[in-house]
């Protein structure tokens, strides 16, 4: 509101335009992609790098697969409006379908690889990992965390965060996790059958859980689900050796039963003669 001086002139307004100027909200520093090991070989694929995906048809699951090159994505989570919050995006490699693949032994020997990538609208940690009853307890997540900017395997206890601890056995490749203008993406490649963790299954339904906090730090979730994922209807099969040919167990032992000792015939008292009076 503009007010005139005592001569008529304008003398100024209130409030003052100074102090309707609001700066603009800051906003979270990005978070780099960590250093990838050179020992690690990379996918040079560009179609992977692009992700393009579009046009890959969803079912009334939210997944779809494309069997012509292992690839698909699953729509785990989306907004009041109905789009995508968080994305799962993934390629299933096999030494049969993909023999001039440069797979390790280890990865060879396991039957091939499963690359997944994550992208959440939002800034915060995400999860995702194999279950067998499609609950959280028991599950093997891969927890993607920003601040640490780290992505490692995780097994979980009990319901609650001290209950979720990273395993002694680091075997992913590929790794990256990144964050920007409001996105958080996570990567990995997994093999498919590792000792003591749950397999993927190239020839039957996989039931995945997922996990998304509203901040970098673990935390308790802010929304979660489960996803059934079938490679089945490619009509492949496993490639992967048996557990326990990848970690030999020792044979078991079967004692021999052993002869119950004879008993020996035990002699006879012989009576004291009664003495006369």
């Amino acid at each position: 509101v503009w007010f005139l001086g005592t001569d008529g002139s304008l003398a100024g307004c209130y409030p003052d335009p100074k102090t309707l100027l609001v700066p603009p909200p800051s906003k979270k520093p990005a978070v780099s992609p960590p250093t990838k090991d050179a020992s690690v070989v990379q996918d040079t694929d560009p179609g992977e790098q692009d992700w393009d995906d579009e046009d890959i048809p969803i079912n009334s699951d939210g997944v779809g697969i494309d069997c012509s090159n292992m690839r698909g994505r699953a729509i785990l989570a989306t907004t009041r409006r109905g789009d995508p919050l968080l994305t799962m995006r993934f390629v299933l490699r096999t030494p049969k379908m993909h023999p001039d693949y440069p797979f390790t032994r280890a990865e060879r020997t396991a039957g091939g690889t499963l690359t997944v990538q994550l992208s959440y609208e939002y800034e915060g940690w995400v999860a995702l990992g194999l279950s067998k009853k499609g609950k959280m307890v028991d599950s093997e997540p891969v927890i993607c965390l920003p601040n640490e900017n780290d992505v490692s395997k995780y097994a979980i206890t009990r319901k609650r965060v001290s209950g979720i601890v990273p395993r002694s056995r680091q075997t992913l490749a590929d790794t990256a996790l990144s964050q920007a203008d409001g996105v958080t993406e996570c990567r990995w490649a997994k093999r498919l059958l590792e000792s003591g963790e749950i397999p993927i299954r190239t020839s039957r339904s996989n039931t995945f859980v997922w996990a998304v906090g509203n901040e970098n730090d673990l935390s308790y979730h802010w929304k979660r689900g489960s996803v059934d994922i079938s490679f089945a209807q490619c009509g492949i099969k496993d490639d992967a050796v048996e557990v326990d040919d990848v970690v030999p167990k020792l044979p078991r032992v079967t004692p021999k039963p052993r002869p119950s000792p004879t008993p020996q015939p035990r002699p006879k008292a012989t009576p004291r003669p009664s003495s006369t009076p």
